[in-house]
C-alpha cells in the first residue's frame, strides 16, 4: 500500500486529504499498541503519556492507546525480582 502517493495524490484536495490521513491512523493505531506491548518497560508510559495529549496526538492514537492507562499487563513478580536483586 502507498500511503504517501495516497496523501500526496490529494494535496489539491483537503477534505480528501484529511479522510486519507484519518483511515491511515484508523489503520495503524492499534499496531502501534501492539508494539508498545511487545516492547513494554518504558515504551507503555511513553504510549500512557501519548493517550493524555490530544492535542496533538491524531484521536485515533489516543483512543487505542488510552487502554494503557489501567490495561497495561504488569510484570511477572519474578523478573521483577530478579532486576532488583541484579541491579543492587
Amino acid at each position: 500500500e502507498f500511503w504517501l502517493y495516497k496523501i500526496s495524490a490529494h494535496k489539491n484536495n483537503p477534505a480528501r486529504r484529511a479522510e486519507t490521513w484519518e483511515a491511515l491512523h484508523t489503520k495503524h493505531a492499534p499496531t502501534g499498541l501492539k508494539c508498545i506491548l511487545e516492547l513494554r518497560g518504558l515504551y507503555v508510559k511513553i504510549g500512557q503519556v501519548m493517550s493524555s495529549r490530544a492535542d496533538f496526538i491524531p484521536r485515533q492514537y489516543v483512543d487505542v492507546f488510552s487502554t494503557l492507562q489501567d490495561q497495561a499487563p504488569p510484570y511477572e513478580k519474578e523478573r521483577i525480582e530478579g532486576i532488583l536483586k541484579e541491579s543492587l
